[in-house]
């Protein structure tokens, strides 16, 4: 999930989801577009529902896309969490 957002403001019950997969959610600390309480705010409630989530704030980002070398995020990391994280 990149910029984490909720577009239904809460509305859906996450515990009553299924399955519920690994989400890796990624959200810049100065983004303008889309709050980072948001995105801190859907890690925690999908979090709190069971679900295993990683958090990754990255400071200073604005509303981008945050999958850059400059921003700590590479394509191996992201291939280590996809293949750490299999399906049952």
């Amino acid at each position: 999930i990149n910029a984490g957002y909720d577009p239904a403001g809460g509305q859906f019950d996450f515990a009553l989801a299924s399955p519920k997969r690994p989400a890796w959610v990624i959200h810049g600390t100065s983004d303008n577009v889309v709050p980072f309480s948001y995105g801190k705010a859907l890690a925690d409630s999908l979090s709190n529902s069971g679900w295993d989530i990683t958090f990754t704030p990255i400071s200073g980002a604005t509303h981008t896309w945050l999958w850059r070398p400059q921003y700590g995020q590479s394509n191996q990391a992201l291939w280590d969490y996809l293949t750490s994280h299999t399906a049952p």
